[in-house]
């Protein structure tokens, strides 16, 4: 029964290229993507140079009054911390947050923004290959959604 409700929620897949630190993620674990065809607006990078409380992306993001904001970095022993954004209302490459990241993250780690009407998806890592291209250490994941709300479903179903 939990397989064909996991085939009934969780029906896409994504490949996509990621760089070096892509290669602490292995099959089974959980990622976070953000796809900025469909959000409509980029909400994920690389991070240029930070410190604990200061992000500065590689592209320019838009803040909009009212929105509350997070963003999620990768520190420089592979695990994510989320902080929510100082909202300013405008179109930045800076991002500064409300209470200080443990450590500052590395220039070239991954940021994504979440908020309102940012919503990110999860899936759940299928394989990672290490591809040859012009960027050393590229990685190609492939993932299929994850829905974490498919495990109360389950445990509320009578058995059959």
């Amino acid at each position: 029964m939990a397989a064909l409700i996991s085939d009934r929620l969780e029906q896409e897949t994504v490949t996509f290229k990621a760089r070096a630190y892509a290669a602490f993620i292995k099959p089974g674990d959980i990622i976070t993507v953000s796809d900025s065809e469909r959000l409509e607006m980029r909400a994920g990078g690389l991070i240029i140079s930070a410190t604990t409380t200061t992000i500065n992306l590689d592209s320019p993001v838009t803040l909009v009054t009212g929105q509350t904001y997070q963003i999620s970095v990768t520190l420089s022993d592979g695990t994510w911390q989320q902080k929510t954004v100082q909202n300013t209302a405008n179109t930045t490459s800076v991002v500064t947050v409300t209470s200080a990241f443990s450590a500052a993250p590395p220039p070239e780690s991954n940021w994504i923004l979440s908020g309102n009407s940012v919503v990110p998806k999860q899936y759940r890592v299928i394989n990672r290959v290490p591809v040859s291209e012009t960027i050393e250490g590229m990685h190609e994941i492939t993932a299929s959604e994850y829905d974490s709300t498919k495990y109360s479903f389950i445990d509320s179903m009578s058995t059959i």
